[in-house]
């Protein structure tokens, strides 16, 4: 064996034999460096460094081009650390077993404090038989990068952006996607260029809609044609319908007196802000809604509204005012009373309030509030200082919903 070396341990040769048949790799993630003789550690049954000083995480492992069955394993021994001599080199897996020691030539690591600083690279060379079989494990936050490392990068990114750009002597014929270039330059292919227009040897027969042409030529289809006039033999059946009156595009039915003025009515100045004319009464839905071209009386204004001034009451808002609904009454409590509200809330009660009618009295509770609220109904109640429901407390509420 060399004076200075690199080779698995027992514990190494068995996970790589388990990553080539069918395992994981083997995942390198550590190399620590000590001053022990490694000479006195057999990698038959070596599990630790003999003399270990510091441990490191990997910056980086590779194969060399010309040789995939070894793996190149760097790491850096920072300047802060050292002090002591480097004469072994371990290497951990992820799971911190020792699978691989190396014979160091000894090598003292100087520390910062002593007034010397020194980076020391750690590269160790190991046969593994195929490179495939080990990958690393790395920290970015830890790892060095070395020259060696930093140029393999720059000159994989160059091979990467040169692959980023089309070659001028290829005339765009390496461009990825076609369809995609044609979209982004505003043109069209000669297939698409072709389905946009008309074969004149077709005389219209290609057309994909024929009734939106005739739309926009402005002209009828035969039977369109046929349809807008009345054959004279039959003029005595064509009499108008209500429709055809108010509408006044047909020239060839005849209109009955009613019929007549059915289409003055129709055909009169509709009112506006600025304008007189006729204007119909509002539906329920419009009034609703809020239209602006029909007309509110104040019955239909009312829509809606009603009203109870008993003591136990309510008011109800139409629904074009937003329907709110407000109740009130009074109540002598009795304990966790339930209060029935003159009208249900057709969707929802929103809130109850409650507050007692009488003077305060010292030395009682004067807590009143309502839970358990429904569209119907609320429970009301006062709690003593005991924090139990008192009786014959008289109070106010209201409720509002909707």
């Amino acid at each position: 064996m060399p004076n200075h070396y690199c080779t698995l341990t027992a514990r190494g040769e068995e996970k790589l034999a388990q990553a080539a048949i069918s395992g994981p790799p083997l995942v390198i993630s550590h190399i620590a460096v000590g001053d022990g003789n490694p000479l006195e550690n057999e990698p038959a049954t070596a599990s630790v460094l003999l003399g270990e000083q510091y441990r490191m995480p990997v910056n980086t492992v590779y194969s060399p081009v010309e040789d995939q069955s070894v793996v190149i394993i760097e790491a850096a021994v920072p300047n802060t650390v050292g002090g002591w001599e480097v004469n072994e080199v371990g290497l951990f897996d992820a799971d911190g077993e020792l699978i691989g020691i190396a014979n160091y030539p000894k090598t003292f690591k100087p520390a910062l404090p002593s007034g010397i600083s020194r980076v020391l690279l750690i590269r160790v060379m190991l046969d593994v038989g195929s490179a495939e079989h080990v990958t690393l494990l790395v920290d970015p936050a830890a790892v060095m990068a070395t020259r060696q490392f930093v140029t393999l990068a720059v000159q994989e990114l160059a091979d990467s952006a040169a692959e980023a750009y089309l070659v001028k002597a290829q005339n765009l014929a390496d461009v990825p996607d076609k369809a995609a270039a044609r979209t982004n330059l505003e043109v069209y292919s000669k297939t698409e260029s072709d389905a946009r227009y008309l074969d004149e040897s077709q005389n219209l027969a290609d057309l994909d809609d024929a009734a939106a042409a005739r739309t926009n030529l402005g002209v009828y289809s035969k039977t369109e044609s046929d349809q807008r006039y009345v054959n004279e033999d039959d003029y005595a059946n064509a009499a108008a319908s209500q429709a055809v009156a108010e509408a006044a595009t047909s020239s060839g039915n005849w209109m009955s007196p009613v019929r007549v003025l059915q289409l003055l009515r129709a055909a009169a100045a509709v009112a506006t802000d600025t304008l007189r004319g006729c204007v119909r009464w509002a539906t329920l839905a419009e009034v609703n809604a809020g239209s602006a071209s029909v007309a509110v009386t104040p019955q239909r204004m009312r829509w809606g509204f009603s009203i109870s001034k008993a003591l136990d009451g309510y008011i109800v808002f139409p629904e074009w005012l937003g329907g709110l609904i407000i109740q009130w009454g009074q109540e002598t409590l009795q304990y966790d009373y339930t209060v029935t509200f003159p009208i249900a809330f057709p969707s929802a009660c929103l809130n109850v309030h409650v507050t007692q009618n009488r003077p305060r009295i010292w030395g009682y509770g004067n807590e009143v509030y309502a839970y358990n609220v429904t569209n119907t109904t609320a429970v009301m109640t006062m709690s003593g200082n005991d924090g139990a429901a008192q009786a014959n407390v008289p109070v106010f509420w209201l409720a509002i919903g909707h």
